[in-house]
């Protein structure tokens, strides 16, 4: 009878330390209170942020997926590097810009395969611009940490359907959402 208690206690002492493992695990996936689509007849754009209010100091983190929709099995695109770019908007130190590799990059995706593009910061600045030591230490930073203020974060499709004419099948599309540090 002992024994049966022990295994008994033993058995559920597992069970219990199982569960509170188990509840300290990590998806790999942003669990986000903002999700934003757009939708033509070429792709399905979806931006993914964590949060709306952040505190200062606080990551701010955020993904976006690419899923081709259109009527053939696949498309190839043609791109700068990188085809996917995020940019920032507020009233003080980011106005939309973004950077890209003058490379050329093509890019094919199979009809319903969703891709995934994690946050990188993109833009540059000039070491006379009052906000130079700003820029420094935010393009330093690998997470996105932001100043107290009202943001729009974008993600940008920017590419050519055919190689031949770049400028003539130009394709850009943009996806945003709106959030706060510290207000």
């Amino acid at each position: 009878m002992n024994k049966i208690r022990l295994i008994l206690l033993i058995s559920i002492l597992c069970i219990l330390l199982i569960s509170i493992t188990a509840c300290g695990w990590k998806d790999e996936e942003i669990t986000s209170n903002i999700e934003v689509s757009s939708q033509d007849e070429i792709f399905d754009i979806r931006l993914y942020v964590d949060k709306e209010k952040y505190s200062v100091d606080e990551a701010i983190n955020c993904y976006a997926t690419l899923e081709y929709i259109g009527d053939k099995d696949s498309i190839t695109v043609y791109s700068s590097s990188p085809l996917v770019v995020f940019a920032l908007e507020d009233d003080k130190y980011f106005h939309g810009d973004y950077a890209v590799n003058d490379e050329l990059i093509t890019t094919t995706f199979q009809k319903g395969q969703i891709v995934r593009y994690d946050y990188m910061k993109s833009g540059g600045w000039s070491a006379d611009d009052e906000n130079a030591t700003f820029y420094e230490k935010f393009y330093a930073e690998k997470q996105l940490i932001l100043p107290a203020n009202s943001y729009k974060i974008s993600v940008i499709v920017d590419c050519s359907m055919d190689i031949n004419n770049m400028l003539g099948s130009k394709y850009k599309h943009t996806v945003s959402a709106p959030f706060t540090v510290g207000k």
